[in-house]
């Protein structure tokens, strides 16, 4: 075998290695993941619904090319992520269902009525906007700000698309998602 074989066949067992310790590794939604290959966040939106399991899907960019991952929590009811599993979906496709995001204008303060929410689903959107920047919204399923509709709209669509996808690979440990 050459040196430069073995160096390469030695940095994909390395860059394995990493990602697996990355995606078993226990983290807080807001902390981005780190490992070869990744690419960059652009969108992240997360389902976190009373007494079940936290869902976040992330469209990452690397080389011009959209990737969907998959995050779950470890247990019901918490408000942590586990796992980073490809997901199969056309970088094009990904592309299109982020694409009214670009295009939203919405106050980033609207009126709200005072109400309270014990139990019911979390919605939150990220989306990153250069190296450090992100945008980040949140709110109770089915009661978005008025002048959220929009961006309500496109979430739905987004989280309904990402419902459609397969995995493009095994997730870590049991997957009851």
């Amino acid at each position: 075998m050459r040196s430069d074989d073995r160096k390469e066949k030695l940095r994909a067992i390395r860059d394995a290695g990493e990602r697996a310790a990355a995606r078993a590794r226990v983290r807080h939604p807001h902390e981005d993941i780190h490992y070869r290959g990744v690419g960059v966040r652009r969108v992240r939106v997360l389902r976190a619904p009373s007494f079940e399991r936290t869902v976040a899907w992330e469209v990452r960019e690397l080389d011009d090319r959209l990737t969907l991952f998959r995050s779950h929590s470890p247990e019901r009811d918490q408000y942590l992520l586990v796992d980073h599993m490809r997901f199969d979906a056309a970088s094009d496709a990904l592309r299109r269902v982020i694409a009214p995001l670009q295009k939203l204008s919405i106050p980033v303060c609207p009126s709200v009525p005072s109400v309270g929410f014990a139990d019911g689903v979390t919605i939150e959107v990220v989306v990153d906007v250069g190296f450090t920047g992100e945008v980040r919204l949140s709110w109770q399923e089915d009661h978005a700000p008025a002048a959220w509709e929009e961006l309500d709209r496109a979430t739905r669509a987004m989280l309904a698309f990402f419902e459609t996808t397969t995995p493009a690979e095994p997730p870590i440990g049991p997957e009851n998602v």
